[in-house]
């Protein structure tokens, strides 16, 4: 099961970067956000990193897109960002930068 979401998230970041109008209707970016965001809260941390990878590239991706699914993530990356796991932590805090920019 964490394989296939791993994959997912791989792939959600490559339509994030190579074709992100896909994701632009239809609620489908704030679901897309939400999932990320619970796969960000795994306890296998493997995971929990490339989720808040893939937060990030969606930031960069859609920018003011984004303002929206701020309720939906700054929560969980704040909490990363303050976790005792530097793994985690500073993956964190290179997505609160994308949040910020």
């Amino acid at each position: 099961r964490s394989l296939a979401q791993a994959e997912a998230l791989t792939d959600l970041r490559r339509v994030a970067k190579h074709s992100p109008q896909a994701l632009g209707g239809g609620g489908f970016l704030r679901r897309a956000a939400q999932c990320v965001a619970d796969l960000a809260e795994s306890l296998r941390s493997s995971l929990a990193k490339g989720a808040l990878i893939c937060l990030r590239d969606l930031f960069e991706a859609y920018r003011k897109g984004m303002d929206a699914e701020l309720d939906l993530v700054a929560p969980v990356c704040l909490r990363k960002a303050v976790d005792a796991n530097g793994f985690l932590s500073e993956e964190a805090e290179r997505t609160l930068g994308a949040m910020c920019r």
